[in-house]
């Protein structure tokens, strides 16, 4: 790297750090301020993006800590969230999250969670969980790294998944957002999630927990997530459902599930 670009990729990063500080640290009114600049946010958004066209060490870290930026600008905040889904932020997150799962060249490391717990944040909100939602990318994303556990770092990146798909599998989700309802039983089909989400609800992520009442946490989000997609209207794309179907699925569920209880 010639040195003037070193230079200036330098005082990039130390940028992108000293906002991350401010947002982090900083009271609402800088949280507000920093959102309300369109410059700024739309800064944070092509920074996430910037690895997809050239990745790089550099362009990993700065869209990590940007990634970092938009869950602390969005925290708690409705309109900072729906400010930044309108930027884009929804769109970059998914995209960065999708290269980092599909990467084999291991330009990504370290950044799928960054990206899973930005979508878990902004997807507390009905406009960025719209937005998420309105196809099945994230969705099919969200669910892979729940079918992915294997090992400790895998599960906790699932966790933050499940976390995520609470979002969008809610109750009143169903009611009030028809389409995420959709969406969300056609990415888990598309990824055979019904499997993993079943072997979490019979104690398969046991190991990998410290304690029971973690454990049942993990049980009761499972039950939740299988339970919304049993009852998400019909797709397109039945013939790609799981082999059981969903009313018997429902069934095993709530049977392990008692079995579960009579044995401890």
């Amino acid at each position: 790297m010639k040195p003037s670009k070193l230079v200036a990729t330098k005082a990039v990063e130390k940028a992108v750090h000293a906002l991350e500080a401010a947002c982090r640290l900083g009271g609402v009114a800088t949280r507000n301020a920093v959102a309300s600049s369109a410059s700024c946010v739309g800064a944070l958004v092509s920074l996430i993006r910037a690895p997809l066209t050239a990745p790089s060490d550099f362009g990993v870290r700065c869209a990590g800590i940007c990634l970092f930026v938009i869950s602390t600008l969005a925290d708690g905040a409705q309109g900072r969230a729906i400010t930044l889904a309108g930027a884009g932020a929804c769109d970059a997150t998914t995209a960065i999250l999708v290269a980092a799962i599909h990467d084999k060249n291991g330009h990504f490391g370290g950044i799928e969670t960054a990206a899973l717990t930005t979508i878990l944040t902004l997807a507390t909100y009905p406009e960025p969980r719209r937005k998420f939602a309105s196809t099945i990318t994230v969705l099919v994303a969200l669910f892979q790294k729940v079918a992915e556990v294997q090992d400790i770092p895998s599960f906790e990146r699932a966790s933050i998944a499940v976390s995520a798909l609470l979002h969008f599998a809610h109750p009143t989700v169903a009611v009030v957002e028809p389409l995420t309802a959709v969406n969300l039983a056609s990415a888990a089909k598309r990824v055979k999630a019904v499997t993993a989400l079943t072997s979490a609800l019979n104690g398969g992520w046991r190991a990998y927990v410290t304690d029971d009442a973690h454990n049942d946490a993990i049980m009761q989000d499972a039950r939740q997530i299988i339970t919304a997609l049993a009852n998400a209207p019909t797709g397109s794309d039945d013939a790609n459902d799981d082999k059981i179907p969903w009313p018997i699925m429902i069934l095993i569920v709530h049977t392990t599930h008692t079995e579960h209880i009579c044995t401890h």
